[in-house]
């Protein structure tokens, strides 16, 4: 059985065949469109799979705020509902070890080793 989708879901579906109809005259009018990933990120609400991994990263988790206008009401509610412990469990469940993060994390414990 497939599971159904979120209203959350149908609406992102929905906003995306909006900004694909929105952008047909622009299509029709060209053989081909130029496009590089720092075009897509832009376009598409930022987020880039860095170096092709096939992994989660914790930008994940800030994806929902794209399209968002960020008030401090919203803020405040979205503190009450998900605790920072409850994030960080998450985080440490989900998110997967990049060759990046492993590379910084070597390089701090190196630079504390040596003093630095």
């Amino acid at each position: 059985m497939q599971p159904q989708l979120t209203q959350k879901a149908k609406d992102f579906i929905t906003a995306m065949m909006k900004y694909f109809a929105d952008h047909t005259d622009f299509y029709a009018n060209w053989i081909r469109v130029q496009c590089c990933s720092d075009i897509i990120e832009s376009i598409f609400g930022r987020y880039k799979n860095k170096g092709g991994m096939k992994a989660i990263s914790a930008d994940v988790l800030s994806m929902p705020l794209y399209n968002r206008k960020i008030s401090v009401d919203f803020v405040q509610q979205a503190m009450r509902q998900v605790s920072g412990p409850r994030l960080d469990e998450w985080r440490c469940r989900n998110v997967c070890h990049n060759r990046y993060g492993i590379r910084k994390r070597m390089e701090r414990e190196l630079r504390k080793s040596d003093g630095g």
